[in-house]
């Protein structure tokens, strides 16, 4: 069995660069929203790109544990705030092209996990390879629906972000792709501002995801067991 970081080892990062965040909808909307700040993350902390999307896979596994959440999907606001060429050439493409089978969907959703194993130690650069796990992740692989993606505070790189990934993404998620700029008075037209940070113009005071990293911490083990590589297998 590969080495596999607890999460309580993965925490600081999320919580410093404030990567994972879920709360729910106020009364006219009761999905679950998750928020994921790309920019805060910083590769010299010793952490790479796939290893903050650990606890993002993780907070994604703990929200389907709400039966709500799995009738009525999720919605997901990825703010690009701080995003610069300084995080776009710690992305390698030479590996872009690396993961797009046809496997099953469960043996896909192990398999992104089994990826994302890691020791807690500084790696070598990250590469689009992550990016392209996540993305079929969402789309073939994950049970999660998500109803909506809100892109916030993206610079003027975007595009040719998009542009890397648009091959890959599905019409369905396409349609699914807001784009809002700093305008935070069009993200409240899809998202009451009554449950958003301050950050997004909302009401419910500055960003903090503490009190999810202490649910996930609880769930440690649980999780630890799930970044197994391939398939249970029953001992006779």
């Amino acid at each position: 069995m590969k080495g596999h970081a607890t999460l309580p080892l993965l925490f600081p990062v999320t919580q410093q660069r404030g990567l994972c965040h879920g709360r729910r909808h106020a009364h006219r909307d009761p999905k679950k929203v998750f928020i994921a700040r790309v920019g805060h993350w910083n590769a010299d902390s010793g952490f790479t790109l796939k290893d903050t999307y650990v606890p993002d896979i993780f907070l994604l596994e703990q929200a389907l544990d709400d039966d709500e959440s799995q009738v009525r999907g999720l919605v997901a606001i990825v703010d690009m705030a701080g995003f610069s060429f300084w995080h776009m050439r710690q992305l390698s493409f030479s590996h872009i092209k690396g993961y797009v089978g046809r496997r099953p969907l469960l043996q896909r959703r192990r398999t992104l996990l089994g990826r994302m194993q890691t020791d807690g130690r500084p790696r070598h650069r990250p590469d689009l390879m992550t990016m392209m796990v996540l993305v079929h992740t969402v789309q073939d692989a994950f049970p999660a629906r998500f109803k909506a993606i809100h892109v916030v505070n993206q610079p003027g790189l975007y595009d040719y972000i998009y542009a890397c990934i648009r091959p890959f993404l599905k019409p369905k998620i396409m349609k699914r792709i807001h784009l809002h700029g700093s305008d935070m008075t069009s993200l409240h037209e899809h998202i009451d501002p009554e449950i958003l940070p301050e950050e997004y113009g909302g009401q419910a005071g500055p960003f903090n995801n503490d009190w999810i990293c202490q649910q996930l911490y609880q769930r440690d083990e649980e999780f630890r067991k799930y970044s197994h590589y391939g398939f249970p297998r029953n001992e006779k």
